[in-house]
């Protein structure tokens, strides 16, 4: 229903702080992982590394997208996701705590209703949602680069 309106930002051209990075390609300090703790193990893959992302940010440290590095990443190889007729439930599942644990139970069933009215809608509920949201300003220290970042990274979560 909403598919055709989804409008991906391209990717930066220049080193810019971002809310999160793929996690084929990051590069995390231990200081920062001995803060925060190491992955969520709730998720079996798919947004595992959001979420340790969004746990960074809350505790003051900064993500960083840059371009200049160079990172060769042969995607949905583990899970064959680009030939999915369906979306398995563990897709939904790690997204779903992902939503409950960072943003809420309400939150979480408008993300469900936005991906199914149109797909990756979900992208721009989740921006509308998250403007609505106060978050802390995040300090200088950097704790990961990535030379992937998803080209529909909301960088106001």
């Amino acid at each position: 229903m909403l598919k055709s309106y989804v409008v991906a930002p391209d990717l930066p051209q220049t080193a810019t702080q971002v809310d999160w990075v793929a996690g084929a390609s990051v590069l995390m300090r231990a200081s920062m992982l001995d803060e925060i703790g190491i992955f969520d193990e709730t998720f079996f893959l798919y947004f595992e590394e959001t979420d340790l992302c969004k746990r960074a940010a809350v505790a003051g440290w900064e993500c960083w997208y840059l371009p200049q590095v160079g990172v060769v990443h042969i995607g949905s190889v583990s899970t064959g996701m680009k030939e999915w007729q369906r979306i398995p439930d563990y897709w939904f599942a790690s997204r779903r705590h992902y939503f409950v644990k960072n943003h809420s139970r309400a939150y979480a069933a408008a993300a469900l209703l936005a991906k199914l009215a149109g797909g990756q809608s979900t992208t721009c509920a989740a921006r509308y949602l998250a403007q609505r949201r106060k978050i802390r300003p995040v300090s200088t220290a950097t704790f990961c680069v990535s030379a992937l970042a998803c080209p529909c990274a909301v960088t106001s979560l």
